[in-house]
Protein backbone atom coordinates (compact mmCIF):
# COMPACT_ATOMS: atom_id res chain seq x y z
CA UNK A 1 0.00 0.00 0.00
CA UNK A 2 0.90 3.44 -1.05
CA UNK A 3 1.98 6.13 2.34
CA UNK A 4 1.66 8.81 -0.11
CA UNK A 5 -2.00 10.32 0.18
CA UNK A 6 -3.87 11.11 -2.68
CA UNK A 7 -4.81 14.38 -4.32
CA UNK A 8 -8.50 14.40 -2.98
CA UNK A 9 -7.24 13.01 0.88
CA UNK A 10 -4.37 16.26 0.79
CA UNK A 11 -7.43 18.57 -0.37
CA UNK A 12 -9.58 17.49 2.33
CA UNK A 13 -7.50 17.85 5.36
CA UNK A 14 -6.31 21.48 3.84
CA UNK A 15 -9.62 22.55 4.44
CA UNK A 16 -10.17 25.01 7.03
CA UNK A 17 -11.27 23.54 10.42
CA UNK A 18 -15.47 23.26 9.95
CA UNK A 19 -14.99 21.44 6.78
CA UNK A 20 -11.46 19.43 7.16
CA UNK A 21 -11.53 15.78 7.24
CA UNK A 22 -8.42 14.12 9.22
CA UNK A 23 -6.12 11.57 7.96
CA UNK A 24 -7.29 8.14 6.83
CA UNK A 25 -7.59 4.91 8.54
CA UNK A 26 -4.03 3.60 6.77
CA UNK A 27 -2.15 6.42 8.26
CA UNK A 28 -2.76 5.10 11.88
CA UNK A 29 -2.58 1.19 11.59
CA UNK A 30 -0.15 1.02 8.00
CA UNK A 31 3.68 -0.11 8.57
CA UNK A 32 4.98 1.78 5.95
CA UNK A 33 3.14 5.22 6.90
CA UNK A 34 4.59 5.21 10.18
CA UNK A 35 8.05 4.81 8.86
CA UNK A 36 7.80 7.55 6.56
CA UNK A 37 6.44 9.79 9.55
CA UNK A 38 9.16 8.99 11.67
CA UNK A 39 11.74 9.28 8.78
CA UNK A 40 10.21 12.96 7.24
CA UNK A 41 8.63 14.45 10.55
CA UNK A 42 9.70 12.95 13.72
CA UNK A 43 13.24 12.89 12.79
CA UNK A 44 13.22 16.49 11.52
CA UNK A 45 12.79 17.99 14.67
CA UNK A 46 12.88 17.90 18.45
CA UNK A 47 10.19 15.77 20.61
CA UNK A 48 9.27 15.81 23.95
CA UNK A 49 10.43 12.56 25.66
CA UNK A 50 10.39 13.39 29.34
CA UNK A 51 10.97 15.82 31.69
CA UNK A 52 14.03 16.77 34.72
CA UNK A 53 11.33 15.77 37.16
CA UNK A 54 11.97 12.15 35.89
CA UNK A 55 15.52 12.44 36.83
CA UNK A 56 15.98 14.50 39.71
CA UNK A 57 19.41 13.19 40.88
CA UNK A 58 22.70 13.09 39.60
CA UNK A 59 23.01 9.79 38.01
CA UNK A 60 19.20 9.22 37.80
CA UNK A 61 18.34 7.51 34.50
CA UNK A 62 15.07 6.29 32.91
CA UNK A 63 15.34 4.21 30.08
CA UNK A 64 12.29 5.22 27.34
CA UNK A 65 10.96 4.16 23.83
CA UNK A 66 10.48 6.95 21.46
CA UNK A 67 8.86 5.73 18.06
CA UNK A 68 10.32 1.74 18.46
CA UNK A 69 13.99 3.57 19.40
CA UNK A 70 15.02 2.50 22.83
CA UNK A 71 16.77 5.68 24.54
CA UNK A 72 18.04 6.22 28.17
CA UNK A 73 18.12 9.57 29.86
CA UNK A 74 20.36 10.30 31.95
CA UNK A 75 21.27 13.43 34.37
CA UNK A 76 25.20 13.52 34.49
CA UNK A 77 27.69 14.13 36.88
CA UNK A 78 27.48 17.86 36.43
CA UNK A 79 23.62 17.99 36.08
CA UNK A 80 23.04 18.20 32.49
CA UNK A 81 20.38 15.83 31.30
CA UNK A 82 21.19 14.09 28.49
CA UNK A 83 20.31 11.33 26.26
CA UNK A 84 22.11 8.37 24.45
CA UNK A 85 21.05 5.45 22.31
CA UNK A 86 19.89 3.12 25.09
CA UNK A 87 21.45 -0.16 23.36
CA UNK A 88 25.32 -1.45 23.82
CA UNK A 89 27.64 -1.22 21.08
CA UNK A 90 29.54 -4.17 22.05
CA UNK A 91 26.57 -6.96 22.44
CA UNK A 92 23.74 -4.72 21.27
CA UNK A 93 21.38 -5.31 24.49
CA UNK A 94 20.03 -2.64 26.52
CA UNK A 95 22.23 -1.48 29.56
CA UNK A 96 19.35 -0.97 32.29
CA UNK A 97 15.30 -1.21 32.30
CA UNK A 98 13.89 0.66 34.99
CA UNK A 99 14.82 3.73 36.42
Amino acid sequence: MSVGLTEVEVAAIGQAVADASALPNRAYTNDDFFAFEREQLFAKTWVCIGTGASIPTRGDVRPVSWLGAPLVIVRDQEDRIVVFHHVCRHRGNELVWEP
